[in-house]
């Protein structure tokens, strides 16, 4: 069995591969597309990503698995791996701890203006005035998409929130949707079934517009507090 996987990753890989499997490494697009040519496996992410749907598609018959470390499937030919039977793992989740630490802390730099901190230190400028005074106590924090990501999100900022409003537009219309059938006493008869599944899509609708209202609402009352400092 051949797997083709990427050079940069055969320190970490290495160790941990089946000495059974042979495995050729690449390093650029000409090599990744001619190994794969007749691979079982491959897992070849590159960058601009239009190189990988160039490689997969250069593919034998033998291909029966591809891996990717990216979440979105974007740059895959998806119909082909159908077409093929192949299977295709991504790598959702994988970062998502980092992410959402990120995202609390660029929370926190913008709260507190950390970054005119920073320039500061490297001026060696002793500030007299604290640059950020946004105090996150009793405000309100508005994660949009609930899924894993936003999740760890939510959940590190149980710490600093009392409030948090969480919003996933698409689970409000499968929720919506679920409700509707759940309850195929209003109206089932002429057409009433499809007017509450209409209803239920307004109803997703309106909370959308809602999100994205109170996302404005937030961004601008925080461009007031820095006008007004």
């Amino acid at each position: 069995m051949k797997a083709v996987l990427p050079a940069a990753a055969r320190p970490l890989l290495e160790p941990h591969l089946p000495s059974d499997l042979d495995v050729e490494w690449f390093a650029t697009p000409s090599e990744a597309n001619a190994a794969i040519a007749d691979a079982d496996i491959a897992w070849v992410d590159m960058q601009p990503t239009h190189l990988v749907a160039d490689a997969i598609r250069a593919a034998g018959p033998r291909l029966k698995w591809v891996s990717t470390i990216y979440a979105g499937l974007d740059a895959f030919p998806l119909a082909l791996l159908r077409d093929r039977g192949v299977i295709l793992t991504n790598g959702a989740g994988i970062n998502a701890v980092a992410v959402a630490e990120y995202a609390v802390m660029g929370i926190l730099v913008a709260a507190k203006c950390f970054d005119t901190v920073l320039r500061a230190q490297d001026d060696q400028v002793w500030l007299k005035d604290a640059p950020g005074k946004i105090e996150l106590a009793d405000t309100r924090a508005l994660v949009i998409g609930y899924g894993t990501i936003g999740a760890m999100i939510g959940n590190r900022l149980r710490g600093l929130w009392r409030r948090r409003n969480r919003r996933d537009p698409d689970r409000a219309r499968r929720d919506a949707h679920a409700r509707c059938l759940a309850r195929p006493s209003r109206g089932v008869r002429l057409g009433g079934a499809c007017r509450a599944l209409d209803r239920c899509d307004q109803d997703a609708d309106r909370q959308r517009r809602a999100c994205r209202d109170e996302g404005q609402r937030m961004a601008d009352q925080h461009r007031a507090r820095r006008h007004d400092r």
